[in-house]
């Protein structure tokens, strides 16, 4: 992982999908019945507040037994009921002070307090809020280098739960504000309460079965994107060392050997159904389905009734008959809820609760079955209820890293934004940028629009140069306080080319009639076209429309077919400022090539030092040879086939001119800049290749000997 550049904007992409995953779920926590939630929210299609109860909440038959003072104000909800406290009533309002698991909690569904009644609309639980501590302390203790100590880690943690909470603080900063504390809190602190170190106090999943809970793979996603430029196998080990702190569990730690990986490869720009194909066929499922799970609590009155062997194997037998991604692809026709559920169908496959082996799942099949449509994805995990939590900010995470922070839907919601915003900055502030010096131009990645470099022998490099905020944009939201779209953005960008070469156009041909001479309006026209690349920085890749980066050369071709094929008129004014010979089938020719090889470009190369470089040598290069020649030529030559040249503007214009109009194009579209010796290399084969192309074909052949040559260059010339 070390040799591979990371796209900055899905690593933060990855924390924003997180925060808004948790969320946006937080007040269809924990509804086991799509159908209570329906009632009580309707079609949730945004960030809403909870309501102050909850039909299915077992806050109530929950208790903490230690004496720091996690609870403040919300030890009234703790209450600790069992079915002993119900002295005096029927079985039959016994059963009615059951939840959905057959505990006892002691309140009728009408009475039951929410997880989350005291939190706002766009809030995060207390999980969520613990991620944003991990952030806030990792971009301190990373500031200078890797300063991760787990001890001073875990000292935060304990402040920040003992701190008495703020209700009217947003950010929650100071502490979560949260009612619901998930068992693995209540039981660290009971421990840490009794005097044991706090790197101790953890609980196992052998003891404690739900410390199997996926919300332990949320509490190390910071971690993985803040060490995300190490090696693959190293940034597991440091998210199995944060998970242990909270959660003790197989289980957790066989998620983060899935999920790590996965995320570092989105960070590197792959595809995303590609990457869970690949991560999934590793996988198996887990044997019991979400129906017999959730039976199986009724049967034996909660799954704390269970015996501890059974209640084990059920969450570690898998079925062996067939991969994840064979069932995940076999479920992609079924209902959300035929997917995972708990008792509202008679067949559901997963469970909804909070089991890794089950909602990881789950989360996997959501990220497949909705890849292109994040906002769907984290919908229907709010749809489907259970611990939608959780799985909204490991899908979230998923899906930000897959499509880059612009992509993630709802950041707008959040009600701490502001203060998120400067957390995940300071965050990514602090991941070391590798990039190794013997790196050949960068290719593109065509699944998802990203370009990749390689280093002799070292693997692939990939990022995403088009992911961060283009300049439109940023000047419009930024200045203007305006937003517009990505689609917006990228017409506005592909008619600012347009515009701007049809003034060069007016231009070159009032110098052409001015001077009467083609030779300089046709080399000054050419360099224009190409200098039109440019405007690519405007543009937004996270929109399909970033395509429209052709529409300028595609205008251009049908242009030049129409009148050097159709039109043939040798009096037409583009045909003198275009042609050498007057004839309009010139225009099929040089100029034709060219804007085919800006198509090209645009389509498969967008963004890319190899698009510069062709562009160098084609637009710069190739377009003041003939104008060095003929003011300064002294010394002709002419190869087999290929028409008079002279040394002067080859070496001069040709060579010299690609590799100052590489570097220029290269820093104009903030592509990382490549030795000198390698730039070298390329001017030497645009000369020769230029200087001994057949007839009119050079504006083809140095494209394709430069496309050609980058891996042999990068082998001849390595660091």
């Amino acid at each position: 992982m070390t040799d591979n550049t990371l796209d900055r904007s899905r690593v933060a992409g990855s924390l924003y999908g997180l925060l808004v995953g948790d969320a946006l779920a937080m007040p269809s926590h924990w509804f086991y019945s799509p159908e209570k939630l329906r009632a009580d929210y309707g079609d949730i299609s945004g960030m809403v507040a909870p309501r102050p109860t909850h039909a299915e909440s077992m806050v109530q038959g929950m208790s903490y037994t230690g004496t720091w003072d996690i609870l403040h104000d919300k030890a009234r909800y703790y209450t600790g009921h069992q079915s002993n406290t119900g002295e005096g009533l029927s079985q039959a309002e016994k059963d009615a002070r059951r939840d959905d698991h057959g505990n006892y909690v002691g309140h009728t569904p009408d009475d039951r307090v929410h997880y989350h009644a005291t939190l706002k609309a766009g809030q995060n639980t207390a999980n969520g809020c613990l991620t944003r501590l991990a952030m806030r302390y990792l971009a301190e203790a990373n500031e200078d280098g890797d300063g991760y100590d787990p001890d001073e880690h875990l000292r935060r943690l304990q402040d920040y739960m003992l701190a008495p909470p703020e209700p009217d603080n947003d950010q929650q900063l100071i502490n979560h504000n949260d009612v619901y504390l998930d068992v693995y809190l209540r039981g660290f602190f009971t421990n840490a309460s009794q005097g044991k170190s706090l790197r101790d106090c953890a609980l196992t999943q052998r003891d404690s079965w739900s410390i199997g809970s996926l919300d332990g793979v949320v509490l190390a996603i910071p971690t993985i994107a803040a060490y995300a430029h190490e090696a693959d196998w190293y940034v597991v080990g440091r998210a199995v060392e944060h998970h242990m702190l909270t959660h003790r569990s197989v289980t957790v730690t066989a998620s983060l050997a899935v999920l790590v990986p996965l995320l570092l490869s989105l960070y590197r720009g792959t595809d995303l159904r590609t990457t869970l194909d690949e991560y999934m066929s590793k996988m198996r499922p887990p044997k019991i389905t979400g129906r017999a799970l959730a039976d199986s609590y009724v049967n034996h009155h909660g799954p704390g009734n269970i015996p501890p062997n059974e209640k084990w194997r059920q969450h570690m037998e898998l079925d062996d008959s067939e991969t994840t991604r064979d069932l995940v692809h076999r479920m992609l026709d079924w209902d959300d809820q035929d997917v995972a559920g708990f008792r509202d169908r008679e067949c559901s496959r997963l469970s909804t609760a909070c089991y890794c082996e089950h909602a990881l799942t789950t989360v996997l099949y959501l990220a497949y079955k909705y890849a292109e449509d994040p906002e769907m994805a984290l919908l229907q995990n709010v749809r489907i209820g259970g611990h939608s939590t959780a799985r909204g900010a490991v899908l979230g995470a998923i899906l930000g890293a897959a499509h880059g922070v612009n992509a993630v839907p709802f950041v707008g919601e959040l009600c701490a934004k502001e203060s998120i915003d400067q957390e995940i900055a300071a965050l990514i502030s602090t991941i070391p940028s590798r990039r190794k010096s013997n790196l050949r131009p960068y290719k593109r990645d065509h699944h998802h629009n990203t370009a990749t470099y390689v280093s002799g022998g070292c693997g692939a490099q990939k990022t995403d140069l088009g992911r961060m905020d283009p300049i439109l944009i940023t000047v419009l939201r930024d200045v203007l306080g305006v937003e517009i779209s990505p689609l917006t953005n990228n017409v506005a960008a592909a008619l600012s080319m347009v515009l701007y070469f049809k003034i060069a156009i007016e231009a070159v041909t009032w110098f052409r009639l001015r001077y009467s001479t083609s030779l300089y309006s046709k080399q000054l026209l050419h360099i224009t076209l190409a200098s039109s690349i440019i405007f690519w920085s405007l543009f937004d890749d996270s929109h399909w429309s970033w395509r429209l980066n052709t529409l300028l050369p595609s205008v251009m071709m049908a242009r030049y077919i129409y009148k050097g094929a159709i039109l043939k008129d040798p009096e037409d004014l583009e045909v003198l400022t275009l042609s050498r010979t007057s004839s309009p089938s010139d225009l099929l020719f040089g100029s034709l090539q060219f804007a085919a090889v800006l198509v090209w470009l645009g389509l498969y190369q967008f963004r890319t030092a190899e698009a510069a470089i062709i562009i160098a040598a084609l637009g710069v290069g190739d377009g003041i040879a003939p104008m060095v020649g003929h003011w300064y030529g002294r010394h002709d030559y002419q190869m087999p086939l290929a028409s008079q040249k002279t040394m002067e503007g080859s070496v001069v214009g040709v060579f010299l001119g690609t590799v100052v109009g590489c570097y220029l194009y290269m820093y104009l579209l903030g592509i990382p800049l490549l030795p000198l010796r390698i730039v070298l290399a390329y001017g030497g084969i645009a000369a020769v290749v230029e200087g001994t192309a057949p007839g009119n074909l050079d504006n083809l052949t140095v494209p394709i000997a430069i496309h050609f040559s980058l891996d042999k260059v990068q082998e001849w010339l390595p660091a």
